[in-house]
């Protein structure tokens, strides 16, 4: 075979690998377990954003100590936002969709996740409401399966 044939062989295979491999998105995950078991029974209208953002200081709660990390540890863990899928609210009507902005309240919306070995990925559902933050974390595995989840009051 011709080194040329060889070459986009190898590529062709590399490339169906890499597709074939299932991406795991662990803020839509988390949004899904926040939505169906936290707010089942949330008979109101609730204020989210679709899109994941980067703020990694809404971690900086009183239960993240039971994820054995520190704030500190958070900053070099963060995986960017870019490229990441907005959340799917399915036909949820308990939700109404703003863009998010820091001084629009109340307002819902997921940070991107931070991962801290291949199973150990923690993202946060946040509830801003007009001053007083709640962070919802959930820890999952490299399967997007909930391990352990914490509610927390936001510490400035």
């Amino acid at each position: 075979m011709k080194p040329k044939t060889i070459i986009l062989i190898s590529l062709l295979a590399f490339a169906i690998r890499a597709n074939s491999q299932k991406t795991i998105h662990f803020e839509q995950l988390a949004f899904e377990y926040y939505k169906d078991s936290i707010l089942k029974d949330q008979p109101k209208k609730i204020t989210i954003s679709l899109k994941v953002i980067e703020e990694g200081v809404y971690w900086n709660i009183d239960c993240l100590k039971e994820f054995n990390i520190s704030i500190d540890d958070t900053a070099a863990a963060a995986v960017s936002a870019v490229g990441t899928k907005d959340l799917d609210l399915g036909n949820d009507p308990r939700f109404k969709v703003k863009k998010y902005r820091k001084k629009s309240l109340p307002m819902v919306f997921a940070t991107s996740f931070m991962s801290f070995d291949t199973d150990k990925n923690i993202t946060a559902i946040v509830e801003n409401n007009n001053g007083s933050i709640t962070s919802y974390l959930f820890e999952m595995n490299r399967e997007g399966e909930i391990k352990k989840w914490c509610k927390g009051e936001f510490k400035n």
